[in-house]
């Protein structure tokens, strides 16, 4: 048995060296992939099979009714939707109430060029995972130190692509039904649709179905009038104001960094910031359906810097594009779509 376990562990070990899905430094290379190994290890080992917790009497009606909604939407996904079946998310990881993963974006300082890693398997990623907070800081610490702007979030989703056995993760159970149906989709969806090399179009496909999906998943079973619904249709409708202002904000910055080329860094800054500021503005007197949405972000002392940005493009750049395309080639139909996009990227 201990045998077995090594081997797990040496397996997750290479996996995550050969391919890179989480990114990788040029250097202490063997520190970080380490990392890696004994963050994911200890995730997928401390998983417990969602049938055992509920078989379990000790385990909390309430926790019970969250696997059982995860598990219709895990199926919903592969039935309904035709994405790629693998045996994801049919395992619990209890956080604690703790974050697991950190990443960081990173962005020249006067131009919204990201910084990128590279990697074997999927080739280019713009951002780069860390289980470990301090970690983290310590690499945005050394990127600032290199001239670069950086923005560190915690991530409570994210996929391995299909080569390690994702768990549901307690933070997840605390979303609404929506969100929760928007994060298992969009992360299921990188396990059928991956586009090497290019993480502003997987992430983009993989938000636009995760959305998608959420509301026919919502359609099927509770209805357009149903309160979990419309209270799904008005976060997104917030959120894609809030992302929309943000990726309309980085074409305003691209168009001033190209016309200020030649002027010195103070100048510069002082005109960075003015933009910046005018954005956060505009964004302020949005019509949000929820008044305090995004406030700490929109009443925030500090304004949003570049990587910022480049993290809202990352994610938010190309929806109309998926839009137009999702009309002409499937008609609205998501399903249809799915396999349009399997055959595309296949």
């Amino acid at each position: 048995m201990l045998r077995k376990i090594l081997l797990k562990f040496i397996f997750i070990d290479l996996l995550l060296i050969s391919s890179g899905v989480l990114g990788f430094a040029q250097s202490d290379m063997l520190t970080y992939y380490t990392n890696l190994a004994k963050g994911q290890g200890k995730i997928i080992f401390g998983a417990v099979k969602v049938d055992k917790l509920l078989k379990d009497p000790n385990t909390p009606d309430s926790l019970k009714t969250k696997l059982c909604t995860a598990l219709h939407i895990r199926r919903f996904a592969f039935d309904y939707l035709n994405l790629t079946e693998n045996k994801n998310y049919t395992t619990y990881y209890d956080q604690k109430g703790q974050p697991l993963l950190w990443t960081i974006t990173a962005s020249e300082k006067y131009s919204l060029t990201p910084k990128t890693w590279k990697f074997p398997i999927a080739g280019e990623v713009g951002y780069k995972g860390f289980f470990s907070k301090d970690d983290a800081e310590a690499e945005a610490l050394e990127l600032q130190n290199q001239g670069y702007e950086t923005r560190i979030r915690a991530v409570n989703a994210w996929s391995t692509l299909g080569f390690l056995q994702d768990p549901i993760l307690s933070s997840m159970l605390d979303e609404s039904l929506g969100e929760l149906a928007n994060v298992l989709i969009h992360e299921l969806s990188h396990g059928t649709i991956f586009i090497k090399g290019n993480t502003e179009e997987s992430e983009n496909l993989a938000t636009f179905i995760g959305d998608k999906g959420a509301y026919l998943y919502l359609e099927y079973y509770y209805g357009k009038d149903s309160k979990e619904y419309l209270e799904y249709m008005h976060d997104q409708e917030d959120y894609n104001m809030l992302s929309m202002a943000m990726v309309k904000g980085a074409q305003k910055l691209d168009s001033l960094y190209e016309n200020i080329k030649e002027l010195p860094d103070h100048e510069k800054e002082i005109l960075k910031q003015k933009t910046i500021q005018e954005i956060v503005d505009g964004i302020n007197e949005l019509p949000f359906h929820n008044k305090d949405a995004f406030k700490a972000f929109r009443n925030s002392s500090k304004l949003p810097n570049n990587a910022t940005f480049v993290l809202f493009r990352q994610y938010n750049n190309k929806y109309e594009k998926y839009e137009e395309e999702f009309q002409r080639e499937a008609q609205g139909d998501l399903v249809k779509y799915i396999e349009f996009l399997k055959r595309r990227y296949s």
